[in-house]
């Protein structure tokens, strides 16, 4: 076994802090690539950039610091297959104006910096192109240089980015403009980290047509208390794609919003494949779910996700889900979206459904405990929307609309009227009437049809056969196939004419 080289045996390197060993530092890895090389307990100032090829490890981070003064370069670059930087603390006196303190790049094989600190670095951790298996864990991010368009973490490459264990956090008010922030990669895999003070917990921001961010997995990780930004926000733009998104046991509160999946509407920009599941989305400032992707989103699942007591401030202006106009090809499932973690009601309404959606679902979610109701919903309820099985929601119309009465064959003009309800289950209960005068009810090769709303093909629950006609002898028969209704009158099994009145009802399910 080779044993690691100490750095302090390289005359210039002084583990006081008080001489800038950067030249002497940068030597002892340049002749020895490949190697380990062991910081002892000490500060060492650097000025400029250090190359890895090797390892670098200390005695822990809160006893071995290396101190980088000023801006401008990338502290410690990991440059080798199989590098490293193990049980360091990096520090600087005031706020880095610029560069990277600890970079990942020109790798096709595994990289790690694990057990390590950070404080006032401006960009502490950058993921470059052309990385393979890279992993990031058991660290602590303090104080990151505020606002300047930086990130704590900075993924703009590379396939397989393992980040486990990453606490993150910020003055109130101070913060670097995002915790995670992915432009492109294809894999990130996030385990217990928490990004708190961010101005964007976690962003999925790919830009431009070939920028591409695929296969995002996620488990119990918290976005948190952003006075200026998001939690999650996932925003393609300029015909970038997002594809392959999925958090479980996401936690994000007491942000301005806690979840923006939207694009800019560019020719050929994309959001396919988010899936939340059991993730909470708590007292944040607006909405705690934003959806305004268009046409351009598809395949977004939230599945036993809770929505709980966003609108903050004011209460009672914003919904905890809101799909703006154009939203599509979206399901809420189980979970709720109302008052908890006794906060007591905010919301204005559950979920809100702006017009022009279409290819939803809200299936199984409890909608009480919201200020004007559980769910409003600007958008045609067909079988290319579906409300169903929701606890505190009831559909909130019962009309009556003249309903259009297409005749065949012989037939002469005919009226109709018929009551119809939606319910919160997806049925539709109806009943209704046709009033036909004297030889007007038809055929022996037609028959009056009515045209009913929401109706999808085989889907009849009940409907009525033996219908009363009034003003002649005889019977009426109804049978269903949606849309529409065909009605006839037979005496004995004699086609007869009018006058008369035919009434009729049923229950049908919308798919």
């Amino acid at each position: 076994m080779i044993s690691p080289i100490n750095v302090t045996s390289y005359p210039g390197v002084d583990p006081t802090g008080a001489a800038d060993s950067t030249v002497a530092i940068q030597a002892c890895f340049t002749s020895n690539p490949g190697r380990e090389v062991f910081f002892p307990a000490g500060v060492y100032a650097i000025s400029g950039p250090i190359t890895v090829s090797g390892g670098i490890v200390g005695e822990g981070p809160s006893s071995t610091t290396i101190q980088v003064n000023g801006g401008g370069y990338d502290a410690i670059t990991l440059n080798a297959d199989c590098s490293y930087c193990d049980n360091i603390g990096f520090t600087s006196p005031t706020y880095r104006p610029s560069g990277v303190t600890v970079k990942f790049a020109n790798s096709r094989r595994f990289q790690k910096l694990t057990r390590f600190s950070m404080s006032n670095q401006f960009m502490p951790i950058q993921n470059g192109v052309g990385t393979v298996v890279t992993e990031i864990s058991s660290g602590e991010i303090l104080n990151t240089t505020p606002g300047a368009n930086n990130a704590v973490i900075d993924i703009v490459g590379g396939n397989d980015t393992f980040i486990n264990k990453v606490l993150a956090d910020n003055p109130l008010g101070s913060e670097p403009s995002w915790g995670i922030r992915i432009n492109q990669s294809n894999a990130v895999w996030m385990t217990d980290n928490d990004m708190i003070h961010c101005g964007n917990g976690l962003g999925i921001v790919p830009n431009g047509p070939s920028g591409e961010v695929t296969f995002i997995f996620g488990i119990n990780n918290a976005f948190d208390s952003s006075a200026s930004g998001t939690g999650v926000y996932i925003r393609p733009t300029n015909g970038a794609k997002v594809k392959g998104v999925q958090l479980i046991g996401n936690w994000s509160a007491t942000n301005v919003v806690g979840c923006s999946i939207s694009t800019d509407r560019t020719s050929n920009t994309l959001v396919d494949g988010v899936q939340f599941s059991s993730s909470r989305f708590l007292n944040n400032k607006l909405e705690g779910v934003i959806l305004d992707c268009g046409s351009q989103g598809k395949n977004i699942d939230f599945d036993d996700c809770s929505i709980l007591s966003n609108s903050r401030d004011p209460v009672g202006s914003h919904a905890g889900f809101l799909a703006s106009t154009d939203s599509q090809s979206f399901r809420i499932r189980g979970g709720r979206s109302g008052a908890g973690y006794g906060f007591g009601p905010r919301h204005s309404y559950g979920v809100i459904i702006a017009g022009n959606c279409s290819d939803y679902e809200v299936n199984g979610v409890d909608l009480r405990g919201n200020i004007t109701g559980g769910l409003q919903n600007l958008s045609p309820q067909t079988e290319n929307g579906r409300i169903r099985d929701n606890v505190g929601y009831v559909t909130p119309w019962t009309t009556t609309n003249p309903i259009p009465v297409a005749l065949s064959g012989s037939f002469v003009s005919a009226a109709a009227v018929v009551n119809y309800r939606r319910t919160s289950e997806g049925l539709v209960h109806y009943s209704g009437q046709v009033s036909v005068p004297a030889g007007g009810m038809g055929t022996a090769t037609g028959a009056i049809t009515v045209a009913m709303p929401f109706a999808s093909a085989d889907n009849h629950v009940a409907a009525a056969r033996n219908i009363d006609a009034t003003g002649q002898a005889g019977v009426a028969t109804m049978y269903a196939g949606a849309p529409t209704l065909y009605l006839t009158r037979y005496d004995n099994g004699t086609l007869v004419t009018g006058p008369g009145t035919v009434a009729f009802s049923g229950t049908y399910r919308v798919a």
